[in-house]
């Protein structure tokens, strides 16, 4: 049973119907029992995934399955958009993807909306792009919706996650070119890209003039960067914004004391303080942790790297998900761990962009 299931997942690239499980022999009782014995997953009426394909599969992923398995059932070609844009076009986010697939129609009418299928309406039409043979808002379109709808926790990773994306492409077209990997001159490339990026965002959002949102987009857009490491860093910015913290320059380069140089994630020049968020699954993750890395190595590896760097900082402190998620417990923390006050704390709605100086 195991290997006909694999076969028709990947026959279904993921997702398998219930058409194709009867046609392989499967009846309704069979079918409802793989679900219970745990060997399919029911992501919508009578279409599936297999549990081992789920399990795994990213947040983003599972969403992307979604969209693809409610669009079978779909009586028209919509056109996805927002965070199941996002997630159609490779961007994280914080917390949970919503259960049902979100839509634009600017000529719908009231009630479009269903179980499953969440229907925008009213903005003007957007440019399309096609992603695995699924209409898709484009980038800057999706990017402009997202932040001027989601709470800034939420718009701010898909933002930065898509700047960051916009500079790594940017940089190994110019590291191809022979563009040395750390210079300035493929920095300078990096910055000019997620400009390109950012106005195209903008003038997207100017088109669109949503009349919900647009103050909280603008802000989002501008306070995004590419220089974000992760969602984790990104939900990091989030709460030194809300708590009224300074806002850090992020990926500062110092030399190390034992040759080479280093990244640090967060960096508060005035008072020579460094952060860096350790997302546990960067040390447990295969995507990550290769075959026959110890993980207690690479955490072994990062206590050299944070003792060559120290001679040139005051303090330097780590923190993980279990702290940044809640709220107020990170208002604690970086209050205990000497995180600077922004100043003026009445100017912190328009915080600046991080820097992007090396260490001197």
């Amino acid at each position: 049973m195991t290997e006909t299931l694999e076969l028709l997942s990947a026959l279904g690239d993921g997702l398998i119907t219930g058409r194709a499980l009867r046609e392989a022999g499967l009846n309704s009782d069979r079918i409802n029992q793989c679900v219970r014995q745990g060997l399919l997953r029911r992501v919508r009426p009578s279409v599936y995934v297999t549990e081992a394909v789920w399990a795994t599969l990213w947040p983003e992923q599972r969403h992307r399955l979604l969209v693809r398995a409610t669009l079978l059932l779909a009586e028209r070609d919509w056109v996805v958009s927002h965070l199941s844009a996002a997630a159609m076009h490779g961007l994280p986010t914080i917390g949970e993807w919503p259960s049902t697939v979100h839509v634009s129609d600017a000529d719908a009418l009231g009630g479009a909306s269903s179980r499953h299928v969440t229907v925008h309406r009213g903005a003007p039409w957007a440019e399309i792009v096609v992603i695995g043979g699924i209409l898709v808002t484009s980038l800057e379109r999706t990017l402009a919706d997202v932040a001027a709808t989601e709470p800034l926790d939420r718009s701010l990773a898909v933002l930065d996650a898509a700047f960051r994306a916009a500079r790594l492409d940017a940089g190994e077209v110019a590291a191809a070119r022979g563009v040395p990997w750390r210079s300035a001159e493929l920095r300078a490339v990096q910055d000019a890209a997620e400009v390109v990026v950012r106005d195209r965002v903008n003038a997207e959002l100017e088109r669109v003039a949503p009349r919900r949102g647009y103050r909280r987009a603008e802000f989002a857009i501008a306070f995004a960067s590419g220089l974000a490491g992760s969602v984790g860093e990104s939900l990091t910015r989030v709460r030194f914004q809300e708590h009224g913290f300074e806002i850090p320059e992020l990926q500062v380069t110092f030399e190390r004391s034992d040759g080479g140089e280093a990244d640090v994630d967060f960096y508060w020049r005035g008072v020579r303080k460094a952060g860096e968020f350790d997302g546990r699954f960067k040390y447990t993750r295969g995507a990550v942790v290769g075959p026959g890395q110890d993980p207690g190595e690479i955490v072994y590896q990062e206590k050299l790297r944070e003792d060559a760097l120290r001679p040139q900082l005051r303090s330097m402190t780590r923190w993980v998900w279990d702290l940044v998620l809640p709220p107020l417990a990170f208002l604690r923390f970086t209050r205990e761990a000497g995180v600077p006050l922004a100043q003026p704390v009445r100017h912190r709605r328009s915080a600046q962009r991080p820097g992007e100086r090396a260490a001197g």
